[in-house]
C-alpha cells in the first residue's frame, strides 16, 4: 500500500483526505491543530506547522512515504520544496514561489504578454499614493503573498489609501509589501486547470457571484459561482485560453492550477493563477456537480506516481450547479434550524457550516 502526505486537516481537506482513503492510501495528515477535524478521517495525525517546509520534511523524512499534496491552501510552495528533497513528483520549487507571489507573478504575466492589470508595488504609504496617481484612481490594493482576497480593498483616492494601507499590509505573511492595481471592471470567471504531461485540461469554469459588491465596498467578497457560464461561447473559450497560456508560462508543468479571469472591455484578463487546487468548495463540491469531474481523483494519484486517464478529466454531464454563502448581519449566532431538512431537498448537493456554534 502506498502512502501519502496531505498538508491540512481543516473541513476542506476532508474531503481530500475521504478520496485518498476510497483510492486506497494510507493517509497521513499533517496539520498545527491538533483538534483538526481531519484528524479523525487520517491514518495517522502529525501535529506541525504545516507552513514551515523544513518542519515538514523532518516529521515525514523517514515515514516511507509516496508523495505529498495539499488541497485549498496556499503551500505549493512547502510541497514543492519538501518533495524536491524527496524525490516525489511536483512542480520545481522556483515556479511555486513564483505562483504564490502576486508581485513576481505578475512580473511574469507582464514579460510574457498575459493581459493583466496595469501595476506597482510599495513597501509605505507614499509610495502606494504616487504608484495609485500615476495609475490612476480608483486602484485596488493587495498583500503580496496572502490568499481567500484577505487585505484586498478598493481605493478611490489618496485619503482612503491613507486610510486602508496598514489594514491591507498588515496581511503580508513574510515581506511587507503591497500591490497597487488598475482596477478593471467585468464578469469574473474562476477556472480551475490541472496539467498532466505538460498539457492542460480545464475543468472547471463558473461565473463568480458579485452581486453583493456595493454593499461590501471597498472589500471584495465573492458570493458563490454559478456553472455553466452564461458568457458567450467564444468569450468562454478566449479565456481559457488566457488562463492555459498563463500558466505555461509561470512554468506550472505538473498538478492544479487555479485561475481568476476578469473579462474587461471583451478581453479576458488574469487577476490570479495559482499553483494549487481551489478552495470554497469550487473543485470538490460545485465542479462535480455540474460536470461529474472531481479532479481530486486524479490529482492525488499523480502525486504517488500512480497513472491517471486523460478520461479522468472530461465531464460525464453539464448540469446547473450554484453556491452561494449566507453572510449573516453583525451579531451573535444563538442557533441555526433546519439545516437536515434543507440537505434533503431535491438538489441541494450540502450545505455546509463554517464554525461550530458555541
Amino acid at each position: 500500500m502506498k502512502s501519502i502526505v496531505l498538508l491540512g486537516g481543516g473541513t476542506e481537506q476532508v474531503d481530500a483526505i475521504k478520496i485518498s482513503k476510497e483510492l486506497g492510501y494510507n493517509t497521513i495528515v499533517l496539520d498545527s491543530n491538533p483538534l483538526a477535524i481531519g484528524r479523525k478521517f487520517s491514518d495517522k495525525f502529525i501535529q506541525c506547522d504545516i507552513k514551515n517546509s523544513t518542519e515538514v520534511f523532518r516529521n515525514i523524512e523517514n515515514l516511507n512515504v509516496n508523495g505529498l499534496m495539499v488541497h485549498a491552501i496556499e503551500l505549493s510552495n512547502v510541497v514543492a520544496e519538501v518533495s524536491e528533497k524527496l524525490g516525489f513528483p511536483s512542480i520545481p520549487r522556483e515556479v511555486a514561489i513564483n505562483a504564490t507571489n502576486k508581485l513576481k507573478r505578475l512580473e511574469i504575466l507582464k514579460k510574457n504578454h498575459i493581459p493583466c492589470a496595469e501595476f506597482g508595488s510599495a513597501i509605505n504609504v507614499n509610495e502606494a499614493k504616487n504608484i495609485a496617481k500615476n495609475i490612476g484612481y480608483p486602484v485596488v490594493i493587495k498583500p503580496v503573498d496572502n490568499a481567500g482576497s484577505r487585505g484586498v480593498i478598493q481605493i478611490k483616492n489618496s485619503e482612503k489609501m491613507e486610510q486602508y494601507f496598514d489594514e491591507s499590509i498588515i496581511f503580508c505573511k513574510n515581506k511587507k509589501e503591497i500591490i497597487i492595481e488598475e482596477y478593471l471592471t467585468g464578469p469574473q470567471v474562476s477556472t480551475e486547470t490541472v496539467v498532466y504531461k505538460n498539457k492542460c485540461y480545464t475543468t472547471g469554469f463558473s461565473d463568480r457571484n458579485y452581486s453583493n459588491l456595493k454593499k461590501y465596498e471597498p472589500y471584495f467578497i465573492e458570493d458563490g459561482g454559478d456553472m455553466p457560464s452564461n458568457l458567450p461561447d467564444e468569450t468562454q473559450k478566449e479565456a481559457i485560453q488566457i488562463a492555459e497560456k498563463a500558466i505555461k508560462s509561470l512554468g506550472i508543468n505538473f498538478g492544479a492550477a487555479k485561475g481568476d479571469i476578469l473579462i474587461h472591455n471583451n478581453t479576458p484578463y488574469v487577476l490570479e493563477m495559482a499553483s494549487r487546487t481551489s478552495g470554497g468548495r469550487f473543485a470538490s463540491h460545485q465542479v462535480p456537480a455540474a460536470t461529474g469531474v472531481n479532479v481530486l481523483f486524479p490529482l492525488i494519484k499523480m502525486s504517488v506516481s500512480d497513472p491517471i486517464s486523460v478520461e479522468e478529466f472530461k465531464p460525464k454531464f453539464n448540469r446547473g450547479s450554484s453556491q452561494r454563502y449566507i453572510i449573516p448581519n453583525p451579531g451573535k449566532i444563538v442557533s441555526v434550524t433546519g439545516v437536515d431538512k434543507a440537505r434533503k431537498i431535491e438538489g441541494v448537493v450540502d450545505i455546509i457550516l463554517f464554525n461550530d456554534l458555541k
